[in-house]
């Protein structure tokens, strides 16, 4: 209640002390306050295949924006190679401003909608790739929800760690959720804001706003899957009820784009040597960080999302160096002081 809103903004500094508890009980509670995991130095003779690759499926004409701001996210936060798997019709657009993007241009519905005729375009694009997105900005074109019903179960066969977001989603919320898994390995990572895990759970927004935290749980074991609650004080939730609050960020990042560059961040660590988990925890706390660092230079009125991207390389700096961390920031990322 002192870390999630509306209670968080109601308080002031926050000190805990242990009463007749002993810290043996602390491990019940299974809710802890992030922190960023520790990633590996940069390999000084590395290449862009030793940062990561990762595939992202995603664009359509009404959006160009999120599947730009999703894969070069992952690019920001260090990763090494970023494909961009769009409409056919997306590509000049999008690599005027995204040039380092490398482009898989795919077969489109009348709409402007990927189709799904690219099914096997995109599975054969999966080879050596160590993540795959799957959603920003995609629509819901009656074809491209077909196309998300057949690659969805075929990635998990591959044993390819997927981050599912966007209007895939809204897919998954009609499906059976073994989709996901089709007895395969890989690991399933959903971003959905309160109004996507209400449908993921046929739930109203205000029965799932009225305990995200067991909102969180009851996805995350539904879908097997890693599930992000995005908002203020995002939370992350594992399959075995572990919770994190994320203590980054600022209202600021309520902007539309704002969820694709958090994609493109949590791919990113999938891709540095760590745990789904960790690396799930990280990404939402540098996404957080970048945020506060451009609101730090211009402000939380007006920030958009190309301005949270340009700061992530900041925020990645802060997670390496701590001490670069403003002073009024750092106070608010430790979290409760305890006596």
């Amino acid at each position: 209640g002192n870390m999630l809103y509306p209670g968080y903004a109601m308080g002031g500094d926050l000190v805990t002390t242990r009463i007749s508890f002993p810290p043996s009980h602390d491990s019940e509670l299974n809710v802890e306050i992030s922190r960023p995991a520790c990633i590996a130095d940069r390999d000084p003779a590395g290449h862009k295949g030793s940062f990561g690759q990762a595939l992202f499926v995603a664009g359509s004409r009404n959006y160009y924006g999120a599947p730009k701001l999703a894969s070069m996210g992952f690019l920001k936060a260090g990763g090494g190679y970023s494909r961009l798997a769009c409409p056919e019709s997306l590509v000049p657009v999008v690599s005027s401003t995204a040039g380092t993007l490398v482009f898989i241009p795919l077969p489109e519905t009348k709409r402007g909608a990927i189709a799904k005729e690219a099914v096997g375009r995109i599975l054969d694009s999966t080879d050596k790739q160590n993540v795959v997105v799957v959603g920003p900005g995609l629509s819901l074109d009656e074809d491209t929800q077909q196309m998300v019903a057949e690659i969805l179960p075929k990635l998990s066969q591959k044993g390819l760690p997927v981050v599912v977001d966007g209007d895939a989603l809204t897919v998954l919320s009609k499906l059976d959720p073994s989709v996901l898994t089709a007895g395969g390995s890989g690991e399933r990572i959903l971003t959905p804001h309160i109004g996507e895990l209400a449908r993921l759970l046929d739930r109203s927004i205000k029965e799932v706003k009225a305990d995200l935290v067991d909102s969180g749980r009851e996805a995350a074991k539904k879908y097997r899957a890693i599930i992000v609650v995005k908002g203020a004080h995002t939370l992350v939730v594992a399959q075995d009820g572990r919770v994190s609050i994320n203590p980054t960020g600022n209202s600021g990042m309520g902007t539309a784009g704002s969820g694709d560059v958090l994609t493109g961040c949590i791919s990113a660590m999938l891709c540095a040597g760590l745990s789904p988990y960790q690396a799930t925890v990280t990404g939402v706390y540098l996404h957080g960080m970048a945020g506060d660092a451009a609101a730090l230079k211009l402000g939380q009125d007006g920030m958009t999302a190309d301005d949270i991207l340009n700061s992530v390389p900041e925020g990645m700096k802060w997670i390496r160096d701590p001490t670069l961390i403003p002073e009024h920031l750092w106070k608010q990322y430790i979290g409760p002081e305890i006596i």
